[in-house]
């Protein structure tokens, strides 16, 4: 029997996770998208409960939610084989990576590329729009509250609309860290400053770092490079074999 106070629900059981453990699986690419959607979907789908109690967050949730969804730039149309050709892409690229001779090339991906990818997955059309600046990864948000915290009737039919801002690097140890910089509701009205304060603070790939198989892609990732309008990955070089020592001592 579950004898927690209501003001202490976990995250995990105030919405769907299935987005947030899919981060984990297949493209390690795909890892790195969804750590970004990490967040919107801890804004609209309750992860703020992890620093405030229930009825705050939905207050404070219900205060910047609108009735209506943002509109997204138009993403040009792309046609289902050139997206099955861009993901196996992707997935050719993964899993080279995983052998002895992995690639030397970098992956790189158009944020166009990017935003026609989301929009070919359900779960996540209409949701986000990607644009890269340099060092700066910038997002566009709707996020339909219905789908993740359609318990309370004060969230219901509203959405979470806004702007964010990001940063992202592979650490030295291949692990992907995601941190937010800016976040900027659609109707203008600014998340609580002690809750930004605390989701700046927080590697919002958290999830993506405890799947073993991500992480060990990420380790042979020298760098991730955010530049304007695109994204690239740079593969470690192979460590060249040392040369044997030739050299003689002439004998005294």
């Amino acid at each position: 029997m579950n004898n927690a106070p209501p003001d202490s629900t976990p995250v995990s059981n105030l919405g769907s996770s299935a987005e947030r453990k899919n981060g984990g699986r297949g493209c390690f690419f795909y890892g790195c998208l969804f750590s970004v959607l990490g967040l919107f979907l801890m804004v609209g789908g309750g992860g703020l409960m992890v620093f405030l109690g229930v009825r705050q967050v939905v207050n404070a949730v219900a205060s910047i939610a609108e009735d209506s969804p943002r509109k997204f730039p138009e993403v040009p149309d792309v046609r289902e084989d050139e997206i099955t050709a861009l993901q196996k892409r992707l997935e050719e690229y993964s899993e080279a990576m995983k052998t002895e001779n992995p690639p030397t090339e970098a992956l790189e991906l158009t944020e166009t590329e990017i935003n026609q990818l989301l929009n070919s997955k359900p779960e996540l059309k209409g949701m986000l729009y990607i644009d890269f600046e340099p060092d700066l990864i910038k997002g566009e948000v709707s996020i339909p509250l219905d789908r993740f915290t359609s318990q309370f009737q004060k969230l219901r039919g509203k959405y979470i609309n806004g702007e964010v801002e990001l940063t992202a690097e592979i650490t030295s140890q291949g692990l992907l860290d995601v941190h937010l910089k800016k976040l900027t509701a659609g109707n203008g009205k600014e998340v609580d400053a002690k809750v930004m304060a605390q989701l700046g603070k927080e590697n919002l790939a958290r999830d993506v770092n405890n799947n073993t198989d991500t992480v060990n892609l990420l380790k042979k990732i020298e760098k991730l490079e955010i530049l304007r309008d695109k994204v690239r990955l740079v593969p470690k070089k192979a460590k060249s074999a040392t040369a044997p020592d030739t050299s003689t001592t002439d004998d005294l």
